[in-house]
């Protein structure tokens, strides 16, 4: 399996999840299958996350079979390679992940936020969402609870619209000069 198979592994997840819900035919093979011995009771949901799982358990397994393994065994050299192997594999996966959330969150954001200054694009390659959360911003004596949205590059800031509270405006504020 290779790292794009595992970025989309949530999306697969809210795929099954739907057709789960959409589908009573679908729904009644699942639990079928989940009831079969070889599934050992597993649903079609772990069975996607399984994949995940083991790549970031095999570099623990390997770092506990290193320790367990005499420094003057003809197989230590060889076995702390694969572990170093196992590592950047595990973290590269990790690495792709974080980056297929932040472009699906940077799209997330593009959506369901209006406002935007006319030249302003939110979505660039180089962009990668990092994190949000609520502030409290004070200004010319007053206090406005704004939701702030922080990229490598910019710090974005919306406040609501009225009762909708999807209905946001966005807000670009000062660029972040960080060094992330």
């Amino acid at each position: 399996m290779c790292s794009s198979d595992l970025v989309h592994q949530e999306s697969s997840r809210n795929l099954l999840l739907a057709r789960l819900k959409s589908s009573s035919n679908f729904a009644s093979y699942a639990r079928e299958a989940q009831r079969h011995e070889r599934a050992r009771n597993l649903d079609l949901e772990a069975f996607l996350i399984k994949p995940v799982q083991r790549i970031c358990k095999y570099p623990l397994l390997m770092r506990e079979l290193l320790k367990m393994t005499d420094e003057a065994h003809p197989d230590y050299d060889a076995l702390k390679r694969a572990h170093g192997v196992l590592e950047n594999i595990a973290e590269h996966v990790n690495e792709q992940k974080c980056v297929a959330f932040s472009i699906r969150r940077m799209a997330h954001i593009d959506k369901n936020l209006s406002g935007w200054p006319s030249k302003f694009q939110l979505a660039l390659p180089t962009r990668r969402f990092v994190m949000e959360g609520d502030l409290l911003r004070i200004g010319n004596g007053q206090r406005a609870l704004r939701h702030v949205f922080l990229f490598n590059d910019i710090l974005v800031y919306a406040k609501s619209k009225g009762k909708d509270k999807r209905s946001e405006e966005r807000r670009v504020g000062k660029e972040c000069r960080s060094r992330w």
